[in-house]
Order: C-alpha cells, then structure tokens, then sequence
C-alpha cells in the first residue's frame, strides 16, 4: 500500500513538472468588476466626493449595525432595552450643531465606541455630513 502510494506521488509529481504555469501578469483594476450598484442611493449619494463616498462606506459597515441604514434606530445590532434617536428625524436634527454630531462620532457615548482615532479629524467632519443626509432636506441653523 505505502509502495502504491509512493509511486503516485511521484507520479503525479512529474506531471506536475512538466505543466506550464499560469501566465504571470501584473494586476489591474480590470481584473475585477464594480461592486454591485446600491439601488437605494439617490443620485447626489452617487455624486459624492470620495471622503463623503467612504463616510457613508463606514456608516455602512459601521454604523448602520445599530442605527439602522436610514438612522431611524432599526438596525439589526441595535443593543436591546436601548432607546435610540431617530437621526432622520427633522427635531433631531434640527436640536444638534455640527459640533455636538462630530463630538459623539469623535469620542463616542455611553455604548457607542470613540471612532476619532480610525477615522481622524476629517474623516469626523465627513461622518457629520453623512449624519445630515439623513435629515430632511432642510439643514438646522448652527
């Protein structure tokens, strides 16, 4: 048995030897598609400046676990028993400057985690954006 098994493996070795390789090329973007369209982004979503496009990446990947992908406090990872504003809601908007949303996203609060140290400075100010968007249109006074 272990005779068979030895005479296969070099076999199947020599085979092997004898096999051209794979063409080796540098990679490029080509190599692979898109990702796939989001169909529930309006058409400015799609118009964004790349900071603003990774904001909303990271509100996808990050946020929307528990704030839900609209900030209406649906998300499927939303801590039971914990009640959550609506951020889409015109009063919560309308009751937070600038200042406070970039506060919260900064060092975060009660179980939400700090994001300032992964993000950075701008990237702060890019999460408070995607935060107003998903307001009404209308942006409150500072």
């Amino acid at each position: 048995m272990l005779r068979i098994f030895i005479v296969l493996t070099l076999l199947l070795s020599a085979l092997a030897c004898g096999r051209k390789g794979d063409e080796v090329r540098e990679w490029s973007p080509q190599d692979h598609g898109q990702p796939p369209t989001d169909p529930s982004r309006t058409p400015q979503e799609a118009e964004m400046p790349s900071e603003l496009q990774a904001a909303a990446a990271i509100w996808t990947i990050s946020c929307s676990r528990c704030h839900g992908p609209k900030g209406q406090a649906d998300g499927p990872e939303r801590p039971p028993s914990v009640v959550m504003a609506d951020l889409s809601s015109s009063e919560w908007q309308m009751a937070r400057s600038d200042e406070e949303i970039a506060t919260v996203i900064a060092k975060g609060r009660n179980l939400m985690p700090s994001f300032e140290k992964q993000i950075g400075a701008e990237g702060v100010q890019a999460m408070v954006q995607v935060v107003r968007s998903l307001g009404p249109a209308e942006k409150p006074e500072e």
